[in-house]
């Protein structure tokens, strides 16, 4: 398929713990950032990002039906993980690209 003249669409994906699942490499990341002096911080969660590119001729519908398709199915573990995101145009103000949509 190829992109039509609105350009292609950036969904940005961010998967993490669920806030009863306990996230071991976070509290190292914390304990880690009190020794270095960073004492305000009192928790991290640690997670990853997908940055994904598609087709720019689905809709807007239907490219976050397939974002949250292909999140629930490849890239979270929903036993113990949540996820987000944003999606908005290529090249498309920061101001549209802030828009989240929680799964």
């Amino acid at each position: 398929m190829s992109a039509k003249k609105g350009g292609l669409w950036q969904a940005r994906v961010s998967v993490g713990l669920k806030s009863e699942v306990l996230d071991p490499q976070g509290k190292a990341v914390r304990n880690a950032l009190g020794s270095l002096g960073f004492r305000a911080v009192k928790d991290v969660r640690v997670g990853k990002h997908f940055w994904l590119v598609l087709d720019g001729a689905l809709s807007k519908a239907a490219a976050e039906k397939e974002v949250r398709r292909l999140s629930d199915k490849v890239l979270v573990n929903p036993v113990i993980e949540t996820f987000s995101f944003t999606l908005a145009r290529a090249g498309a103000p920061s101001r549209e690209a802030g828009l989240t949509r929680k799964a």
